[in-house]
């Protein structure tokens, strides 16, 4: 069956009749190939789409290597293979992924504002609620006489319990959607959640050097948020560190966000472990952002883990000292 319904030697007689064939955006980077064939005496890999007079359109492969002919031309012998079908299943499987990503971010926005609802009723109605009883204990403090000791003491230990579920409500509901993302934007929820956790595990977390004037898109903060959460955690349950350092600055159109520790350090081999879902997941949940999460080892030790995100248009010049 022929390819080009057009047999070898009229090809060779006029290689117009199969040139004209091909696609207009594909046609340069052929004449590019031949062009570089001839220059290195090389062999020419060349894939593009051809136009038959139906409307018909194929994806051909075409190698073919130079030579000279007895006229000392130059010309080129090969083959062409008929590659529709895989280039079709190419672009269906860029398809796939591609729906397979945004699919992601819409899962990653309803889980978001699921977060964002339940930090509400903490915050408003359990925060409010946990309020009002502590003002009710302290009156009933005040009207106590002087003598029941015991009652007093009482009133304030439930006073001091009501004081840590109030923290607590308030610590949670900062977890699951910080208010403070919002309103005064990555680096301030980058520390306000360092303070967070070096006060709840003991472990100093520092935050030093952070670009507060980068802006990123809602989704790709949101993501660089969630993903420092994580690390956070891994460090504590794993690394066996004694400080965490964080900082945050802009390099060549990104925003970087870099998390290091001191800790026992990140195996090779770890990355690539069946269960290592939350190492993959942060570098997938970037990587769908149009960013990247780096995770090695420090030259000093402990573990480094690099995430960067594209900077919105305004914020893409270096910050003014």
């Amino acid at each position: 069956m022929l390819l080009l319904t057009l047999h070898p030697e009229q090809v060779c007689a006029d290689a117009s009749l199969f040139t004209e064939m091909i696609e207009s955006n594909d046609h340069a980077r052929l004449q590019a190939a031949l062009l570089r064939s001839r220059r290195d005496n090389s062999t020419v890999n060349w894939d593009g789409r051809i136009r038959f007079g139906s409307g018909e359109i194929k994806w051909i492969n075409m190698r073919a290597a130079p030579r000279l002919d007895a006229a000392g031309e130059g010309v080129w012998e090969g083959i062409m293979s008929n590659v529709t079908h895989s280039k079709r299943t190419e672009a269906e499987l860029r398809e796939s992924r591609e729906q397979l990503r945004e699919l992601q971010l819409h899962l990653e926005r309803v889980r978001e504002e699921e977060r964002e609802r339940i930090a509400r009723d903490i915050h408003d109605v359990l925060g409010g609620n946990l309020v009002a009883i502590k003002i009710e204990a302290s009156l009933l403090e005040s009207k106590l006489e002087s003598d029941p000791q015991l009652l007093r003491n009482r009133v304030r230990s439930i006073a001091r319990l009501i004081d840590d579920a109030i923290a607590t409500s308030g610590r949670v509901a900062r977890e699951l959607r910080p208010g403070i993302l919002k309103e005064f934007g990555l680096a301030a929820a980058i520390e306000c959640q360092a303070e967070d956790f070096s006060q709840r595990t003991g472990l100093p977390c520092r935050c030093e050097a952070m670009d507060y004037d980068a802006q990123v898109s809602e989704d790709a903060s949101i993501a660089m948020f969630r993903v420092f959460q994580e690390a956070l955690t891994n460090i504590a349950k794993h690394a066996k560190a004694s400080f965490i350092e964080v900082d945050m600055s802009r390099e060549a159109g990104s925003l970087l966000l870099r998390i290091r520790d001191d800790g026992r350090g990140i195996e090779p081999g770890d990355m690539n472990k069946p269960k290592s879902f939350g190492l993959r997941g942060m570098r997938e949940r970037m990587a769908s952002l149009g960013g990247s999460a780096r995770i090695g080892q420090c030259a000093a030790g402990g573990t480094e883990i690099v995430l960067r995100a594209p900077l919105l248009p305004e914020s893409t010049s270096e910050p003014s000292l």
